[in-house]
Order: C-alpha cells, then sequence, then structure tokens
C-alpha cells in the first residue's frame, strides 16, 4: 500500500474518511463487488502482512499512547489484504449486518458468526485460543480489530476467499505457511536479552526469498522494523511484490528489532521453537560453565605455582648445604 501502515488503532479515523467520501468516483481505491464483471473478485493480489509488536507499540508512545497489552517478541497478524498490482486497493465492499448480536451476514449471504472466544471461530477451543495467540490487537479491544479487518478487506476478499469463518481461517493457514518466527528466528535475525538487534535488511531478504521464492518488503518506523510484507496472487502463492505495492516507509540498508515480551503460557504451544528468547535459557548453563572453566584453570594455576614452589625450597636447600659445609684442613 502506497498509504503507508494501517496500524489497528487508526481505523475509526479510515472509516470516517470514507463515509466522507461522496461515493466510489471520489474515492478511486473503493470498488463494489456487485459492479464487477462474473469471475472478478474485484482485485488481482493479496498482501499477508505480519507486524512485530514492540515497534508498534513505539509508534504508540510516541503519540503519548501505551498498548493495552504486553508488545509480544513474535510476529503477529495484521491482516490479509486485497491489493491492484497497480497501486491502491479495494476496501469496505459491503454493509455488514449484525444478526441479534450473533453473527453477521457476510457478502454472499451466508450467516457466517462472529468470532468470540466462545469456540465460534472453529472447531474446538483450540482455535480461539491460535487465533487469538496470533491475531492479537495492542490497541484495544482484539475483537474491535477482527471487525476492522473483516469490514475493510475481509469483505473484499470475500469472492474468492469465502465468508467470514473462512477469510479469518485462510489467513491463520497462510501465517502458519509463511512462518516468520521460525524464519528469523533460525537465520538469527532475533534480539537477544533485553538487547535490541540490528541486522541486514539484504539478509532478511535473502532468508526469506531463499525459504519461499520471493523477496517481501521490509516496512520500517524509524529504522525499527515494523511489519512484514508478502504478496500473493489469487491462487495465494507467494510472488514477487508489484514496484507500486510498497510501505510508506521502507527499511534501509539495516533494522532494529526492539526486544518484547514472551508469549504467555497459553499462547507458547502456538509459537513452538519459533519466538523463544533463548539467552533467558542459556544464561545459568553459561554461567555455571563458565564458573566451571574458570575454577579448573585457578586450579590447575595454584597447583603449578605449589610444585614450583616446591623445586625453588630443594634448590635453596641444596645451596645452604654447600655454603656451610666444613672446609677441609688446608
Amino acid at each position: 500500500m502506497v498509504a503507508g501502515i494501517c496500524w489497528p488503532f487508526s481505523y475509526f479515523v479510515l472509516i470516517l474518511f470514507c463515509k466522507a467520501s461522496a461515493d466510489s468516483s471520489s474515492f478511486p481505491y473503493i470498488r463494489q463487488p456487485a459492479l464487477l464483471r462474473d469471475g472478478d473478485p474485484g482485485f488481482d493480489m493479496l498482501l499477508l502482512v505480519r507486524t512485530w509488536p514492540p515497534t508498534f507499540c513505539e509508534q504508540l508512545r510516541e503519540q503519548r499512547e501505551e498498548c493495552t497489552a504486553p508488545p509480544l517478541q513474535e510476529f503477529t497478524l495484521h491482516g490479509l489484504w486485497p491489493e491492484y498490482s497497480s497501486g491502491g486497493w479495494p476496501q469496505y465492499c459491503s454493509t455488514v449486518e449484525k444478526k441479534d448480536g450473533e453473527g453477521y451476514e457476510s457478502v454472499n449471504g451466508e450467516l457466517s458468526k462472529k468470532i468470540t472466544t466462545t469456540s465460534s471461530y472453529g472447531s474446538d477451543d483450540s482455535d480461539d485460543r491460535k487465533i487469538r495467540c496470533e491475531w492479537p490487537s495492542f490497541h484495544g479491544s482484539t475483537l474491535n480489530f477482527w471487525d476492522h479487518e473483516w469490514d475493510k478487506h475481509g469483505t473484499c476478499a470475500a469472492p474468492l476467499l469465502g465468508n467470514r469463518t473462512e477469510f479469518f481461517q485462510t489467513v491463520v493457514n497462510l501465517h502458519d505457511q509463511f512462518n516468520l518466527n521460525r524464519l528469523f528466528h533460525s537465520h538469527r535475525l532475533w534480539p537477544v536479552g533485553n538487547s535490541q538487534g540490528i541486522f541486514d535488511s539484504t539478509e532478511a531478504a535473502h532468508a526469506v526469498e531463499q525459504a519461499w521464492g520471493v523477496k517481501p518488503r521490509l516496512a520500517c518506523h524509524k529504522g525499527s522494523l515494523a511489519e512484514v510484507w508478502i504478496c500473493l496472487d489469487l491462487d495465494l502463492k507467494a510472488i514477487e511484490c508489484p514496484g507500486k505495492v510498497k510501505p510508506g516507509q521502507m527499511c534501509g540498508n539495516q533494522f532494529r528489532m526492539p526486544p518484547g515480551a514472551q508469549a504467555s503460557s497459553d499462547c507458547q504451544q502456538f509459537f513452538p521453537g519459533k519466538g523463544k528468547n533463548w539467552a533467558q535459557y542459556l544464561r545459568w548453563p553459561a554461567i555455571i560453565g563458565f564458573s566451571i572453566l574458570m575454577g579448573s584453570v585457578v586450579s590447575a594455576v595454584l597447583v603449578e605455582m605449589k610444585r614450583r614452589q616446591q623445586r625453588g625450597g630443594e634448590g635453596s636447600s641444596d645451596a645452604t648445604a654447600a655454603t656451610y659445609e666444613p672446609l677441609g684442613e688446608a
């Protein structure tokens, strides 16, 4: 997107902006599915967007606001956005009607239940925990964040991806398929301890290209990695991003990754070996190992000193005996 990174906390501003537009002709990036020819979903590609939460919270602090949840040291989902390869994007493609507080009417007329914390997302509660862990909001209600992503982007993707539940399931599946946490961690592109990491943008792009055959878009905020974009075709295959599809602020030659909080115990199962701060696990073994090594060195030095002292003592006794040996008569 050429308009920059659309953070969750600003969605209400975008809604007001869109309402202020007289019609779709005054806002050329909006297209209604009803006006499209058969078989045309209204876009020709999608963007899979993941956020680095510590940078997001840094941006909030600059605006004298705070994150409402600890920023995870994990890439989390921002969304899946329909795009035009020539630049621009569709948004708010359908009026979403609430049904008795239980669900929403999707653009194709099928009832798609609202995602809640009571297992309406999938077949069991693990699905709900998974999406809460991998697609959280760090500024306000997570449910409101999901509502925004569906209203703005999901309704436009519906001709291709289906109703609300199918949309969210697809996004979570893509998040797992293009697993940034595991990839960045395996390439040591990860902050250690409480110190931010400084990494080479080319190295990060090359890691993504090795894994999935395409280069990502790396979005930064004042030198800190904010988001990673991966472009997809309508078959949900990774493609090179067109020249006009890029964030407002691309990363330079290097980027920082501020450290964040570890995932809660409820979420650890969804980040196995992906984003753990291994320094915290290696700290005490390293200290113990170093102590043993230093103890061995000190012990060896003391033994050597004692051995030399003993040799020196024997030499001194011999010298003394020679000095005071009675002289023979002349």
